[in-house]
This record gives C-alpha cells, sequence and structure tokens, in this order.
C-alpha cells in the first residue's frame, strides 16, 4: 500500500500515497529493515512556514492563512471559536473536558468528568465541551485525518497542546526517494538472492499466495497452509 511519485513540475517533491513518513522510535522494526537496505533517509519536515499551503473547503479554495478569518472560512463557529485553526479548538476542547490534576498524564490514564478520555469519541468531547458541530467538520477538513476522524478514540486524537500530538513533526523520518523504495528493495533483494520468477519459478512459489492458517506442531514447528490469492474477478494473482 505504498505508492511514491515524482511529479514532472515538482522533481523536488515526493508524493506519497499510503505510508508517507515514520518515527524510528516508534516503529523499529521499520527503521531497522530501512537501515538494513541502506535507503537514504532525511527529515520529514511540517513546522516550516506553510502559510500559502491550498485547502479547497466547500468549493472554496483557501490558503492556510486564511484559515482565522472568519469572513473567508465557510464555517458556522461559536463567537469562542472563530478566529482559531481546527487544531487550537481541539486543544480547547481538550483542556475543557480534562480536569486541571489530569493534564500531564498519558492519555489512555486521563479520568474526565464524563469517565476515561479513552471511553469517549471524538465527536462525544466536542458535545461535552459544547462545542460546534461545524468546528468538528472545520478540523475534518483541515487536520489531514478525515479518513478516519469520524468518533475516533479521543485518546488517541486529542492533545491539550501541540508538542508530542499528530500535529508535531517532531522525530519524524522519510525516506529520500519515496516510501515505495522500502518495499521496492525488499523485493528486489530477494530476487537477486533467490532468483528471477523467469529461472526458478519454485523458489518463488511463496509469490501470490495467502497464508490461510498457522499450525504449531507438537514438535514446536510451524505448519502454514496456503491459498492462491485471487482478485475480485476470481482469477488468480
Amino acid at each position: 500500500r505504498l505508492l511514491s511519485h515524482r511529479m514532472p513540475s515538482v522533481e523536488a517533491s515526493v508524493a506519497e500515497l499510503g505510508g508517507m513518513r515514520y518515527v524510528p522510535g516508534d516503529h523499529p522494526k521499520l527503521a531497522s529493515i530501512i537501515e538494513t537496505l541502506d535507503l537514504a533517509i532525511d527529515d520529514f519536515l511540517m513546522d516550516e512556514d506553510n502559510s500559502n499551503r491550498p485547502y479547497q473547503i466547500r468549493n472554496r479554495v483557501l490558503k492556510q492563512k486564511d484559515l482565522t478569518n472568519s469572513s473567508k472560512l465557510p464555517y458556522y463557529l461559536s463567537p469562542a471559536e472563530q478566529g482559531q485553526t481546527a487544531e487550537e479548538i481541539e486543544v480547547a476542547v481538550y483542556n475543557t473536558i480534562v480536569p486541571d490534576e489530569e493534564k500531564g498524564k498519558p492519555n489512555d490514564q486521563i479520568l474526565t468528568d464524563h469517565g476515561a478520555l479513552y471511553e469517549l469519541g471524538f465527536r462525544n468531547a466536542y458535545a461535552l465541551a459544547n462545542a460546534s458541530e461545524d468546528s468538528i467538520k472545520y478540523f475534518d477538513a483541515t487536520s489531514g485525518y478525515s479518513d478516519y476522524i469520524k468518533n475516533a478514540n479521543a485518546a488517541w486524537l486529542m492533545y491539550g497542546d501541540d508538542s508530542g500530538s499528530e500535529f508535531s513533526s517532531s522525530g519524524y523520518k522519510r525516506v529520500t526517494e519515496g516510501m515505495d523504495k522500502v518495499p521496492k528493495k525488499m523485493f528486489q533483494n530477494f530476487v537477486d538472492n533467490y532468483g528471477s520468477r523467469e529461472r526458478d519459478e519454485e523458489e518463488l512459489a511463496m509469490f501470490g499466495t495467502t497464508v490461510v492458517s498457522i499450525t504449531k506442531t507438537s514438535a514446536g514447528s510451524y505448519v502454514l497452509a496456503l491459498a492462491d490469492t485471487k482478485s475480485p474477478n476470481n482469477q488468480v494473482r
């Protein structure tokens, strides 16, 4: 599920579909694979000046610097929410529902007056803080997480400030040539070591198959049951 593409008109930038970054400390296996494959990496930057970053919101194209301009933003926000970014509103919601004595704890340990934070959905937290419905849509449209905001777990998605949150780029790394170089180089290494499809089909018998079950024998070894991977039209891939 990784595809990296350099657009001819923007050669300096790599467009990523799928994974676009990783944190070595949080993703040690991936970091180890990238190091073993000897792939060049660099910092994934998000905190530089993005004031001219474009957003398409409700059939309007706005720049990031326009998002705090209530006359341009096409959302019905409450007076207290107007003039704020979606992330600033999210921080205000967090600070409203999380008691002061609980702030600073890991999110999965925080208790609110309405139960544990991890028991609340994102929308539920906004409702408890009397945030506007459009403030959720505003966050949904501008945060980059629109596919799974819905009613995601509040403990996972919400923070009382930007440090350590999903919106901080601290520690993010990327593969310089594109994240899809990871599986591509792994595949090429396999072919280089075990032969090509043309000259050694038996060595590549595992390609195009799905592991159906894994059974541990009394001797401690494992038996894998395999089946052909088929496409929606029932063709073997």
